[in-house]
């Protein structure tokens, strides 16, 4: 550190300078002994070395303060290892020190809040699961006993809690893969014609049958991407607006080349409470809205986190016209 590096630098001069004068006045009392030039110089002499004893004695205490900090400091890294995630770091020793010390609070700061979400995660996982899982139990059950009967329309019901269960799975699954940190885009250049192309022709359907005019909108451009990913993550943007738009509704797509960032809209009749804007792309977060609505709940956090991999983001806003944004940016070439 510098600190040390300095009071050993300091050490090392001063013990040199004495070393200078010490030599010096034994040079100079061998080739010329005069009388009272040596009471001077050994006096001299005396006054260096009491010098010398003072800066050794204030760089051993300072040695000894920075030995102390770093066995403290090194007890609370080892505490904060083993799990212990109300450590304080709070030091007053030298500014290396402060900056270790800030890095460590920050560090226990997101290690508590990222396990603090596992935790979360989990539960919300189990009950998400619990829910599709105990329906089906039920109702085979009551199949089984002859509680309920065994129509087309039962079976129908059945099939469509295995389809949102299915869904689910391939979701946690997809987040997983994606949020692992050595994961690698498959990078490739893509038309923006071709994608948006791509995307009409998957929804335009749906959103004539919900009676949902989609209208698409873009620029002729090239951009780098992985293309599977781009595609889920604008899908599931797609998906959210139809879900939430009513028959006779205009669903608008457009996707726009700004610079050197492309940029991906999706707007859909109907506004989103002001705070739970910032909640939209938690994990598995559902609004009062959206309680009634099936799905994994993962959509939107999927998207955004796709979006983070190529260097973007995605943010949600109301405009002045009564309609939702869904805007995802991201660079139009990534490294």
């Amino acid at each position: 550190m510098r600190s040390s590096g300095n009071i050993t630098i300091a050490h090392f001069l001063s013990s040199l300078i004495a070393l200078f004068f010490i030599g010096a006045g034994v040079v100079v009392l061998y080739f010329f002994p005069i009388p009272w030039l040596m009471p001077l110089l050994l006096l001299l002499i005396l006054l260096t070395m009491f010098v010398v004893v003072l800066t050794f004695r204030k760089t051993k205490r300072k040695m000894d303060a920075l030995s102390l900090a770093t066995r403290s400091l090194s007890m609370k890294l080892t505490s904060l290892a083993n799990g212990d995630r109300e450590v304080s770091f709070y030091t007053k020793n030298p500014s290396e020190f402060n900056e270790i010390a800030q890095a460590a609070e920050l560090l226990q700061y997101e290690l508590d809040k990222n396990e603090k979400e596992r935790v979360r995660w989990s539960q919300d996982i189990t009950h998400d699961l619990r829910t599709p899982i105990t329906a089906m139990k039920i109702q085979l059950e009551g199949m089984r006993d002859g509680v309920l009967s065994t129509t087309e329309d039962r079976y129908r019901l059945l099939f469509k809690e295995i389809n949102e269960l299915e869904i689910m799975l391939s979701d946690f699954s997809l987040l997983n893969r994606i949020e692992t940190p050595d994961l690698v885009l498959q990078k490739e250049w893509l038309s923006s014609e071709e994608i948006i192309k791509t995307l009409y022709e998957r929804f335009n359907i749906l959103a004539d049958k919900q009676g949902i005019n989609l209208i698409a909108r873009w620029d002729k451009f090239y951009f780098k991407a992985d293309s599977s990913l781009f595609i889920r993550a604008a899908s599931n943007l797609i998906q959210n607006a139809l879900t939430y738009s009513s028959s006779g509704a205009e669903v608008h797509l457009s996707f726009r080349l700004y610079d050197n960032m492309i940029q991906l809209t999706v707007e859909n009749p109907g506004t989103i409470p002001e705070e739970e804007l910032p909640l939209l792309f938690q994990r598995l977060y559902r609004g009062e809205s959206s309680r009634t609505t099936s799905g994994s709940g993962l959509g939107l956090t999927i998207a955004k986190s796709i979006a983070q991999l190529h260097q973007g983001d995605i943010q949600a806003m109301n405009s002045n016209r009564g309609t939702t944004l869904f805007i995802m940016t991201i660079n139009m070439v990534i490294n």
